[in-house]
C-alpha cells in the first residue's frame, strides 16, 4: 500500500478531528480498513499517530496545572489494567474472518458520531 493513502486518510481523520474534537482513530481506522489495509496495520497506524498529539495535549494540561491527579489515578490504573487484559485476549484469539464485521462497527459508530454532531 502506498504511503499517499495514509496520509490522505489521516488527513481527512484529522480534518473532522479538528472539527468535531473527536474522531481520528475511529475515522483513521474506518478509511484504512476500506483502502484495504489488514486491522493491524490499520490499528499501529492509528496508534503512532496518536502518541504525538496524546503527549502534546498531556504536557499542555499538565503545565497549565489543569489536571486533577485523584481522577487521574482512578482512571489510569484501571485503564492500564484493561488496556492490557483487553490486548492481551485479542492477541491470543484468531481475527481473520473478523475485518469485515469490525469494519461495520466502525462504519456505523463513525455515521452515529456524525450524526449525533450534526444534529447538535
Amino acid at each position: 500500500m502506498n504511503w499517499l493513502f495514509f496520509a490522505l486518510a489521516g488527513s481527512i481523520a484529522q480534518l473532522i478531528d479538528g472539527t468535531l474534537g473527536m474522531g481520528f482513530g475511529l475515522t483513521s481506522s474506518t478509511l484504512l480498513l476500506t483502502l484495504g489495509t489488514s486491522a493491524a496495520v490499520a490499528s499501529a497506524a492509528v496508534h503512532a499517530a496518536e502518541i504525538g498529539t496524546t503527549l502534546a495535549s498531556g504536557v499542555s494540561h499538565w503545565h497549565r496545572d489543569n489536571v486533577d491527579y485523584e481522577i487521574l489515578k482512578k482512571l489510569a490504573i484501571p485503564g492500564g489494567i484493561g488496556a492490557f487484559a483487553g490486548a492481551t485476549f485479542l492477541s491470543s484469539i484468531d481475527l481473520s474472518g473478523g475485518k469485515i464485521f469490525i469494519s461495520t462497527i466502525l462504519f456505523a459508530w463513525l455515521c452515529t458520531s456524525l450524526s449525533k454532531c450534526i444534529s447538535n
